[in-house]
């Protein structure tokens, strides 16, 4: 019964131990400003704009963005 007892703490003590580690770790990592002028090409500067091209076969352009079509199974045609 010893053995299992002392893997238990072993395990209890090696979980608390790696979510603990962040604490005593630098924290002055300050986030990096990214200047779009000097790096154009840089992921943060790049807008990302979707048109009508963007869309599959399957989707319908909807002026900002591609959504899928729907079934038109409500339409009744203006017929009464």
């Amino acid at each position: 019964m010893q053995p299992k007892r002392n893997a238990a703490l072993l395990l209890s003590v090696l979980m608390l131990s790696s979510g603990c580690l962040g604490l005593f770790g630098p924290d002055n990592q300050t986030p990096e400003e990214i200047d779009c002028v000097e790096q154009p090409s840089h992921p943060d500067c790049f807008v990302h704009v979707i048109t009508e091209d963007d869309c599959t076969a399957q989707q319908v352009f909807t002026g900002d963005a591609c959504r899928l079509m729907r079934r038109p199974e409500g339409l009744d045609y203006g017929e009464d």
